[in-house]
């Protein structure tokens, strides 16, 4: 169960998503911080103290907000509405993926995961290892391959 006294924090950057994720914290069963903390430079801060990077866009190609979250273990949220989050979260095993455009199921599988510590400790190893695939010698590698076959 969710730690009494705590609360769940959301920094929100964009006007816009802001009225989106307003609608899903209207869901959950946990205290809520909301903040409009506008555009930042440097994000890491905000990775750092992260577990959750909530994702609501309907749409994404391959979104670096998330990969970059990973970096730091934060696990990502987002509906499975673009074939990249399959990727990124590796079918749900190291995030998860919100059956497209329902808020409220977008705010049931926050809400469990919100509750069950020992899930979100093997996303976030999960989350960490699944960075590693873009690392630049990984990537640097693949390349390399790539170009050594033709």
């Amino acid at each position: 169960h969710f730690r009494p006294g705590t609360s769940v924090g959301f920094d929100v950057a964009d006007l816009h998503v802001y009225a989106v994720v307003q609608q899903v914290v209207g869901f959950l069963e946990h205290p809520v911080r909301l903040a409009h903390t506008g555009y930042h430079a440097d994000v890491t801060p905000f990775y750092r103290r992260a577990t959750f990077m909530c994702l609501t866009s309907n749409f994404e190609g391959l979104p670096m907000s998330l990969m970059e979250g990973q970096q730091y273990g934060v696990i990502p949220v987002s509906f499975d509405s673009y074939a990249g989050i399959r990727e990124i979260t590796c079918d749900g095993a190291c995030g998860i993926m919100v059956p497209s455009y329902s808020l409220r199921k977008y705010a049931a599988l926050l809400n469990a995961a919100l509750a069950d510590t020992e899930l979100q400790e093997r996303m976030r190893t999960r989350a960490l290892e699944a960075s590693r695939r873009y690392d630049l010698e990984n990537i640097g590698n693949q390349w390399l391959s790539l170009f050594n076959e033709m």
